[in-house]
């Protein structure tokens, strides 16, 4: 087994991205994700991946930012796009991916003359915790909770109540439930979505972003929005993107001036179902903003679980301005990245 170090211009190659695809069990790893996050300047993109032979086993990928106050590299910058090493073998395979992989990352690219700190954003459905802690030897670990449903969903009998109570008030009020595999709902989705992001005083991404990744991922078969609407008025709309075992929920939102008639829920409620019948197992809700007991306790009404991903940090230059900066400082600097726990 040898690993690699491989840039940009390789995704010029569509079959160096097939391999990539071939690695991964979560859409959130596809290298369209990597493309659409870099169509946004971050940094510099840099890869390294594991063969043995001519066949790709694994991977890991990275965008370096520079700012006045120091280098920082993150695997990888948000939205919602999980890091890590990526690969679909187990056991004594993987640790020798994960060896061959961090050996180059440790004596080619980790020094304190190129960066000063590197972030792993671990992957939900994953163990590799032992694996990260030998080979990668990071000094600050944060966990975060990301809730998600084996499907079909199955929910207590009280939330279950719940939960149909408020379907039939959407239903009563005439709302459908639509789905589309095509760009034409993308405005629309987009339009409720900022409208609610604003709501909520949060900064929406550059809408070319959402665009890039959405048409990539419906060009190839690996997303879809899916809709409530009103006498043919969207009220609530969600994009999703899938493999063939797990479902993402990227980014959903309802219109608030429609909340009366429960289109948030009505739209869950049949996504989840429509899911189910296409043979996906694993719903992911991903995690919760700021932790929020009101989405949190919404979304375990529907029968979620919860588990753990983790935030690992590994210091490379001591003396580093960054562990001075603000709050605030860090975030100007590095924005979309996780930099230190503060």
């Amino acid at each position: 087994m040898k690993a690699f170090k491989f840039g940009p211009s390789d995704f010029l190659n569509e079959n160096f991205c097939s391999s990539l695809r071939e690695c991964s069990e979560l859409v959130q790893q596809d290298p369209s994700w990597i493309e659409a996050i870099d169509s946004l300047n971050y940094g510099e993109f840099i890869g390294v991946g594991a063969k043995e032979g001519t066949k790709l086993v694994g991977f890991i990928t990275f965008f370096r930012t520079q700012s006045e106050i120091g280098t920082i590299m993150q695997s990888n910058p948000f939205p919602a796009c999980y890091g890590g090493i990526v690969s679909k073998y187990t056991g004594k395979k993987r640790a020798l991916i994960f060896k061959e992989i961090f050996n180059i990352l440790n004596q080619e690219l980790f020094s304190p003359d190129y960066v000063d700190l590197v972030t792993i954003v671990t992957p939900p459905f994953k163990s590799d915790e032992d694996l990260y802690k030998n080979y990668f030897c990071p000094n600050f670990q944060t966990s975060n909770d990301y809730q998600y449903i084996n499907l079909p969903a199955k929910q207590k009998s009280k939330q279950k109540g719940n939960i149909r109570r408020k379907v039939q008030i959407a239903k009563k009020s005439k709302l459908i439930f639509e789905v589309s595999e095509n760009m034409e709902w993308f405005e629309v989705w987009l339009n409720i979505v900022n409208k609610r992001l604003n709501e909520l005083n949060a900064s929406p991404l550059p809408n070319k972003f959402y665009k890039r990744l959405s048409s990539s991922m419906l060009k190839q078969k690996k997303g879809l929005f899916c809709r409530a609407s009103l006498a043919e008025k969207t009220v609530a709309s969600g994009l999703y993107f899938y493999s063939d075992t797990v479902v993402d929920c990227f980014m959903r939102a309802s219109d608030q001036d429609y909340k009366d008639l429960q289109p948030g829920v009505f739209l869950d409620y049949f996504a989840l179902e429509f899911f189910a019948e296409l043979g996906i197992k694993i719903f992911n809700w991903q995690s919760s903003p700021n932790q929020n007991k009101q989405i949190f306790d919404y979304k375990k009404n529907f029968g979620s679980l919860t588990k753990t991903h983790f935030y690992l940090t590994k210091l490379i230059k001591p003396n580093s301005p960054i562990l001075k900066a603000t709050t605030q400082e860090a975030a100007t600097c590095f924005p979309h990245n996780f930099v230190l726990p503060m």
